[in-house]
């Protein structure tokens, strides 16, 4: 996993990325550029839930390993990860809204080696994060940009 981009480092290494996924898409470049399309995609889905990468490997460990609660359900959701100054600041609706989006996440991810159905899934994804509220755990104190 990488370290956290200032909002400059994160925007070239996007633009860089969408630059050779271009180039790729139209036969300009090779697998070199293909494996950097690919780092860059690990560096920039940060975090557990945005990378599919990273969460199909936990649900490979689950699925060998025995049943989450945490990720059976919304209300499994909530109960196991959502912290109490959470549910304290968010109203129930809310929180659904808050698990529905990233048990979306890891759903999409689990059909991630189908890539119809994950960019299906990713993409009902959508609507939701307009909605999402922004909120920050009150052990972090530093913003980072």
């Amino acid at each position: 996993m990488t370290g956290l981009f200032s909002l400059a480092q994160y925007a070239e290494k996007r633009l860089e990325r969408q630059s050779l996924a271009r180039a790729i898409v139209n036969k300009q470049e090779d697998l070199v550029a293909m494996r950097r399309v690919d780092r860059l995609t690990d560096e920039l889905n940060f975090g557990f839930w945005h990378n599919p990468a990273e969460s199909v490997a936990a649900l490979s460990y689950i699925v060998k390993h025995g049943a989450c609660r945490a990720l059976e359900s919304e209300s499994g959701f909530i109960a196991e990860l959502i912290t109490p100054q959470e549910k304290e600041g968010l109203s129930g609706a809310m929180l659904t809204l808050i698990a529905s989006y990233y048990l979306g996440l890891l759903r999409a991810s689990a059909a991630y080696l189908d890539a119809a159905v994950f960019t299906r899934l990713r993409a009902e994804l959508e609507p939701l994060r307009e909605s999402l509220p922004v909120f920050v755990l009150p052990r972090v104190r530093k913003t980072y940009l």
